[in-house]
């Protein structure tokens, strides 16, 4: 009868540790996701830096990510993103990003919701575009950083296999601008703030 409780006690820490073994295994897990974005400049701020080639808006492009799932509800991944816009002028705007993302995630069996702070730098560029009326034709990218989240739900179709349709805003502040006119100068610029947002369905294969 002494011998019970101390039978219960090892059951109990076996469990505990075939437990534990089991969320290390599902902890430790690789994600790489695809698909494609659209994103979403603030036409005041992004139109006051191009002047008269504003972009148009929504770009159309893609997304990439690489994720590393810490613990069963956190997680972090480097995110890549771009597009491209029309411009309302002759050539071509673009931008892109790469970000890290933290990521807390609530698993509820084969749907998981999740919100997601992010960090990293943007540009936004112009190619063979006019930033004044009577101006020539010219590259050029403005460079910052960003700041924001966003917020998504996976959904998983198999162990391996996931999709996960998401969104996000952020805040981008301008700090440097390249003007190619065929020598490469480098200007200064004066720091000037716009968001952006996107909005992508992403594909991820999970290891």
């Amino acid at each position: 009868m002494g011998r019970t409780p101390l039978a219960i006690s090892l059951l109990v820490c076996s469990l505990a540790l075939q437990s534990a073994a089991a969320e290390r295994v599902t902890r430790t897990r690789w994600s790489f996701s695809l698909g494609p974005s659209a994103i979403l400049l603030s036409n005041v701020a992004h139109g006051d830096l191009a002047g008269v080639s504003a972009p148009a808006g929504t770009g159309r492009g893609g997304s990439a990510h690489l994720g590393f799932e810490v613990t069963s509800h956190f997680a972090m991944r480097l995110a890549i993103h771009s597009a491209r816009h029309g411009i309302s002028g002759p050539g071509t705007g673009g931008t892109a990003s790469a970000a890290v993302d933290f990521v807390g995630i609530q698993k509820y069996g084969a749907v998981a919701p999740f919100l997601f702070g992010r960090v990293g730098k943007h540009a936004f560029v112009l190619s063979d575009a006019r930033t004044t009326a009577s101006g020539p034709l010219r590259d050029h990218s403005w460079n910052g950083h960003l700041l924001g989240g966003g917020a998504g739900v996976r959904m998983y179709l198999t162990r391996r296999l996931s999709v996960a349709p998401e969104v996000s805003l952020c805040w981008v502040r301008y700090n440097k601008v390249m003007s190619t006119d065929g020598t490469g100068t480098q200007l200064p610029l004066d720091p000037i703030s716009g968001t952006t947002g996107s909005a992508s369905l992403l594909m991820s294969i999970h290891w």
